[in-house]
């Protein structure tokens, strides 16, 4: 996903950085003309797997603030619980796989099958971020997204394909399987929208973000996105479509409260724009699917 440039005001000294961001859902926030970490990075050590021939690093990098903005681990304590007979199907699941084979954060597939996290579709996706220069807010929105993968020798996968190398990795029964009834096996929130003080390194807000049919009402369970990021304003709003639900937000960039939205016909996978028209109106547009869609904001009320 595109990096964002931004300043990193630490210690009283302005600091010209980058903020980028993994597929992990880490975000490395660097001095972008030095290359340095602004806030530390450390190589961890991260389980190693056990296929031939494969050369496994014994350390990843992750940055020491802000910490992980999507799941990484899993442990049967952290089965989901919205209801006895969504959280019994899921233990059933897990008891297949000797609850999850997660090791914790870049668990390898195996041949056996491995509860991997975040998907191969990521924590965070291609479209990235957005940063609000006056609060110096860095938010996007991730998915706790998790996968059983399997990866075999290709004459022992059936479903490998013809052309595949000697070995071939793939979720085993698709990137839901970790799912019952479309409701993730551990416990949500399953999205977010979240903004990263950049000037300290913490988590400003979190909130969940998005929804999954049919969960118990009242309960924010938060839902995958589906490609779309968000857009910040001069006027203290975060507008972003992305949730599978296809709701269009808008969010209080100073809270993360959600001020409006509105039911679309389809998945916005897309960033909105947003430009001042001939006529004084602030307006917003998004593409969803097949459809451009403008709204108009409401003129300031007069002081």
């Amino acid at each position: 996903m595109p990096p964002i440039l931004f300043d990193v005001v630490r210690d009283g000294k302005k600091i010209p950085a980058v903020g980028a961001m993994s597929k992990m859902g880490m975000l490395f926030i660097l001095d972008r003309e030095t290359g340095k970490p602004v806030y530390g990075v450390e190589e961890r050590p991260v389980p190693k797997g056990d296929v031939p021939g494969e050369y496994y690093s014994p350390t990843q990098p992750f940055p020491v603030k802000p910490p992980p903005l999507s799941r990484l681990s899993f442990t049967l304590e952290d089965v989901a619980r919205l209801t006895p007979g969504h959280e019994k199907a899921c233990r059933e699941l897990l008891a297949k796989y000797d609850g999850g084979h997660n090791r914790g954060p870049f668990t390898p597939a195996t041949a056996e099958g491995a509860l991997v996290m975040p998907t191969t579709q990521g924590g965070a996706n291609w479209s990235g971020g957005t940063f609000h220069a006056a609060l110096g807010y860095y938010i996007i929105n991730t998915t706790d997204s998790g996968g059983f993968r399997v990866i075999r020798k290709q004459g022992e996968d059936l479903g490998a394909p013809r052309e595949s190398p000697r070995l071939y990795g793939r979720e085993s029964g698709g990137g839901s399987n970790a799912s019952i009834g479309g409701w993730p096996c551990w416990q949500p929130p399953w999205g977010r929208l979240t903004a990263i003080d950049v000037n300290t390194g913490d988590i400003a807000w979190q909130v969940p973000f998005g929804s999954v049919a049919q969960t118990p009402a009242g309960m924010k369970t938060g839902g995958p996105s589906s490609g779309g990021g968000p857009i910040s304003t001069a006027g203290g709003l975060v507008f972003i479509g992305a949730s599978k639900d296809k709701v269009f937000h808008a969010f209080s960039a100073k809270t993360g409260e959600e001020l409006w939205n509105t039911k679309l016909d389809e998945i916005a996978q897309s960033v909105p724009i947003t430009w001042m028209g001939r006529d004084g109106k602030q307006y917003v547009a998004i593409t969803a699917g097949s459809k451009l869609l403008t709204f108009n904001l409401p003129a300031p009320e007069a002081p």
